[in-house]
């Protein structure tokens, strides 16, 4: 088994034939007065530096830094503008990162002079929600430096992307998109496990196209990369409970539980802690299992044993523990402190809490 400690130049490393255990949790921190769900509730660097403490209290793995608004119809900010709102509360991250090691600093942009400065003051993470689309440099800045990249689909700016949004098949032009950026990645010597894919749900798609998204998760795998989803309070729970913004925290922690029992490992999210719940009862639940692929590990095919023996049912793996185990009852809620992958195919055993 090999463990990977989280450091800016390799935030995760996790091989395409890698068996990741436990899903992660980034904690969202707006740095926006007009975000569609959040927008100036934070504002001020005192209550922006309560709002991540919250998060890594809770057991964030990550923490996003955002500081302009993806919302539909958002206006874009400056780069100049983006990066004096993000200096401030990137350098109040770092100071708490400090003494959560193992969570990572995520900055959400689609400017590579963002991304540029980002990395230059101690991001691990670029959360591009493009996947390099709006910004020609961005790819050749992302395979330079080599950081962990959040690889989104939006085939339009915020400020037009929900006009009419139409494809023919949303997820093979999905699928589309993720290939030919990754193949232009790893062209240009970008390592591929430093690669997830977001197919961002609600950016410059409708409630039907974000279904069809969510309900192809397991085609989407087929690319063999992690998958990072942001559903959290997002326009399409409204439409489909008919809840206000501000009351869609439980649809938010259901979504999250059943994204993860799909196979989907890294969760963006407002609350970390009803998340975390969330994750557990997912993980307790409904273990979920990648297709066999005839890669056996030392356990021998049709069995995965994780820590205090519990075993997946024709899970191949070598894997003798499961170490990222943060999914417990809130007293034990820790911040992670390493990414453990061990060869196998990627799936979620069940939790040893």
């Amino acid at each position: 088994m090999q463990t990977l400690a989280f450091v800016p130049s390799a935030f995760w490393a996790v091989p395409s034939t890698a068996q990741v255990h436990g899903p992660l949790v980034a904690g969202i921190v707006n740095i926006t007065p007009d975000s569609f769900s959040d927008g100036g509730t934070h504002s001020g660097q005192e209550n922006l530096l309560a709002l991540m403490q919250r998060h890594l209290d809770e057991g964030a793995n990550m923490l996003d830094l955002g500081a302009e608004s993806t919302r539909p119809g958002a206006s874009p900010v400056p780069q100049e503008e983006e990066i004096r709102r993000l200096a401030p509360v990137l350098d109040m991250a770092k100071t708490l990162v400090q003494h959560s090691p193992g969570v990572g600093l995520s900055v959400d942009t689609y400017k590579a002079g963002t991304a540029a400065w980002a990395l230059e003051n101690s991001a691990h993470i670029i959360n591009d929600i493009s996947g390099g689309a709006f910004d020609a440099n961005m790819l050749p800045l992302v395979a330079e430096h080599k950081p962990g990249y959040v690889l989104g689909h939006c085939p339009a700016p915020p400020s037009i992307m929900q006009q009419a949004p139409t494809y023919t098949n949303v997820v093979e032009e999905v699928l589309a998109h993720f290939t030919r950026t990754m193949n232009t990645l790893v062209q240009r010597g970008m390592p591929e496990e430093r690669i997830v894919l977001d197919p961002c749900i609600g950016f410059g798609k409708t409630l039907e196209h974000n279904l069809a998204i969510i309900r192809a998760v397991p085609r989407l795998l087929s690319l063999g990369r992690p998958l990072y989803f942001g559903l959290s309070r997002k326009r399409m729970l409204g439409e489909l409970t008919g809840l206000p913004v501000e009351e869609r925290g439980t649809a938010t922690a259901v979504a999250t539980a059943l994204l993860a029992s799909k196979g989907v490992l890294l969760h963006r999210v407002h609350h970390v802690a009803p998340a975390k719940h969330a994750l557990l009862l997912a993980c307790q639940f409904a273990p979920f299992t990648m297709p066999n692929t005839g890669e056996h590990g030392d356990n021998g095919p049709g069995s995965c044993h994780a820590t205090g023996g519990n075993t997946v049912p024709g899970a191949p793996c070598k894997a003798a523990s499961v170490s990222l185990c943060n999914q417990c009852p809130p007293a034990s809620y820790t911040a992670a402190g390493s990414f453990t992958v061990s060869q196998g195919q990627p799936h979620m055993p069940e939790s040893p809490c």
